[in-house]
C-alpha cells in the first residue's frame, strides 16, 4: 500500500513542532531573570514577620533589623555564583551596619559551614518562618529597622547591587508608594 505525501508531512511536522517546544523550555530555563538580575517592587513596603531561623549550632535565632536576607537553594545554578558573589563582596567591604543572614531550607548544608566566615548561613524552620513569599532564588531582601522590606533582587548580584542593597535610608520605591 503506497504511503501518500500527506501521510509523509506528519512526522516531520511533528519533529519540527517537538523543536520548538524545546526551544521554547530551553529558553525559559536559561533566559530567567535569576541570569541578569531584577529589583523587584512585590514586598517593598511589606512587614517581614520572619520568627524563626536555625544556626549551625542547632540554635533557633531571630532575625534583627536591619537586615539583609539572603535567600538560596543549594540545588539551584544561580545560587552558586550568587553565594560566591556576596562572599567576595563581604571579604573586601568591612564595614556593615545591617545584620546579615544567608538563609536555605537545606539544614544540612548550614550546618556543614565554618561559623567564622563572612557570611553566617541559616536554615527556615518549616513553613512558620515568614519567608514564603519567595518564589525565585537567589533573592535578596533588605530591610529597615522597623522590618518592612526596602529593597528585593533576584538574580546574581553586581557589585553595585550589592552597594545598594547595604546602604543606609529607605529606597525610592519606598518613598513613592508614601
Amino acid at each position: 500500500m503506497p504511503i501518500s505525501e500527506a501521510g509523509m508531512r506528519w512526522p516531520w511536522i511533528m519533529v519540527g513542532l517537538g523543536l520548538v517546544a524545546l526551544l521554547l523550555a530551553s529558553w525559559y530555563e536559561f533566559g530567567r531573570v535569576s541570569v541578569r538580575g531584577e529589583w523587584r517592587v512585590t514586598h517593598v513596603g511589606d512587614s517581614l514577620s520572619v520568627t524563626h531561623l536555625t544556626s549551625t549550632g542547632d540554635s533557633t535565632v531571630m532575625v534583627k533589623h536591619p537586615a539583609l536576607l539572603f535567600l538560596f537553594d543549594t540545588d539551584c545554578r544561580y545560587c552558586r555564583p550568587a553565594r560566591a558573589r556576596i562572599v567576595k563582596y563581604l571579604r573586601t567591604h568591612h564595614s556593615r551596619i545591617v545584620h546579615l543572614y544567608g538563609i536555605t531550607r537545606d539544614l544540612q548544608f548550614v550546618k556543614n559551614q565554618p561559623t567564622d566566615g563572612p557570611l553566617p548561613y541559616y536554615s527556615t524552620a518549616g513553613p512558620n518562618s515568614g519567608l514564603t513569599f519567595v518564589t525565585e532564588v537567589p533573592a535578596f531582601v533588605r530591610t529597615g529597622v522597623q522590618g518592612h522590606v526596602l529593597r528585593e533582587y533576584v538574580g546574581i548580584p553586581s557589585a553595585d547591587v550589592l552597594d545598594s542593597l547595604f546602604e543606609l535610608g529607605p529606597s525610592r520605591d519606598v518613598l513613592l508608594r508614601q
